[in-house]
């Protein structure tokens, strides 16, 4: 129920124009942010640290040169997020 909700919550984003598709960091951002707040309990909190990580990995990619996200973009910022969770343990 508490993913459902943070799906829920995500879709409502999209169609209320609030998650664009136009910037992945911007988009990123915003889930993390809606997750935190819809999703509520642990799992709400843990995804939001997930989000926050994966945008400031994808922010670090693009200051290093990264003009798209490419696979490879992707992969070197879901393990910093992965990283930044561990943290947390």
């Amino acid at each position: 129920m508490t993913l459902e909700a943070g799906a829920k919550a995500v879709l409502e984003a999209i169609k209320s124009g609030k998650l664009s598709g136009k910037n992945a960091i911007e988009d990123i951002s915003t889930i993390g942010e809606i997750v935190e707040e819809d999703m509520g309990g642990t799992s709400g909190a843990l995804y939001s640290i997930f989000f926050a990580g994966l945008g400031k990995g994808l922010r670090d990619q693009a200051v290093k040169g990264a003009k798209t996200t490419t696979p490879e973009v992707w992969s070197t910022a879901a393990a910093e997020a992965l990283s930044i969770l561990y943290k947390c343990e």
